[in-house]
């Protein structure tokens, strides 16, 4: 159970679709240096919340 009181996979899930929406827009943001950053900083975050940072 996390923080927010939910269990495990609905967390797991959640972090899946920040992920994949932090690598769609970091993917598509050649002319948006903003939804760049913000897909970066999504991906920064998922990564640091699952403990897998380099």
């Amino acid at each position: 159970m996390h923080w927010r009181g939910v269990d495990d996979s609905t967390w797991w899930r959640g972090q899946g679709w920040a992920l994949h929406l932090g690598m769609m827009a970091a993917a598509y943001s050649a002319d948006n240096p903003m939804l760049g950053q913000i897909g970066r900083y999504t991906i920064a975050a998922v990564l640091a919340d699952s403990g897998k940072t380099s």
